[in-house]
């Protein structure tokens, strides 16, 4: 078996400088610069873990429960009991944390 040659910074170089001749020959690119960065991605990601499920999800039963009460016209308050899901939530986060 033959090992590979490494291409190194020359050969990419003469690559892009090909790519970019070829895309303005078929003028797909009008500029005489194109900036190119591969470092693009959104700055919202969430990665999940259970805990963030959970509080997305007790979210989402509070925001149901109030909805339903607003169009049912209800007059009494329905108690979510959302402070003591959040304490225990940030208690939960601070465990897993510590054994990170």
């Amino acid at each position: 078996m033959e090992p590979v040659k490494r291409l190194g910074t020359k050969y990419f170089k003469k690559f892009k400088n090909k790519i970019l001749s070829v895309l303005k020959d078929k003028k797909i690119i009008k500029t005489s610069q194109q900036m190119v960065d591969a470092t693009v991605y959104p700055a919202n990601i969430k990665y999940l873990t259970n805990i963030w499920v959970i509080e997305s999800a007790r979210q989402w039963v509070v925001e149901t429960i109030k909805r339903v009460r607003k169009t049912e016209g209800l007059k009494k308050k329905i108690r979510t009991y959302c402070w003591k899901a959040k304490k225990m939530l940030f208690r939960l986060y601070k465990e897993e944390a510590a054994h990170d």
